[in-house]
């Protein structure tokens, strides 16, 4: 599960996927609502939650061999809470497994990092989170998802077909 283009400063807010070709098995779009993803690790593992609050990931596309380059790279927590009138209400979550670059932070940091890291990334794993926070959807040829993607991270399972059944 994963959330489009986190390497930019302000990542879009409305997602469109739509499925061009259907898939001949498989292919589903399923969704997390990454607030509560976060809100379970703050009540399960707090001292998890507050360090991807704390410590900043490195989000990054980085092209530089392509005919046309790309590089782009964005540094932030993986989740932001509100420091205002509404302290502590989860106001965004970055979550972009295949979007992250190197962790540039101090020493003492990286093993909390890395277990946070592993403690939220297991949230989208687990069965029962799954059944009780997890939508799934197969898409027809024609058929368009809009969602926000700043809230549902979204990932397609593994189709059987030659061709993407959605683009973003």
């Amino acid at each position: 599960p994963h959330m489009d283009l986190a390497y930019y400063e302000s990542p879009p807010g409305i997602q469109l996927l739509h499925c061009l070709v259907a898939a001949a098995t498989g292919g589903e779009s399923t969704f997390y609502d990454a607030f509560v993803l976060a809100e379970l690790l703050r009540q399960r593992e707090p001292e998890a939650f507050a360090t991807l609050v704390r410590v900043s990931a490195t989000f990054q596309k980085s092209h530089a061999e392509r005919a046309h380059p790309a590089q782009m790279f964005y540094r932030r927590p993986h989740i932001v809470t509100d420091t205002g009138c509404a302290a502590g209400t989860v106001t965004a979550v970055f979550w972009a497994p295949p979007f992250e670059g190197p962790l540039c932070v101090p020493p003492e940091d990286v093993t909390a990092y890395y277990a946070a890291y592993d403690a939220f990334a297991d949230l989208t794993t687990d069965r029962a989170v799954q059944a009780q926070h997890m939508v799934s959807l197969l898409l027809e040829p024609g058929d368009t998802v809009t969602f926000n993607q700043r809230r549902l991270l979204h990932v397609r399972g593994e189709s059987h077909t030659h061709t993407h059944p959605h683009t973003h």
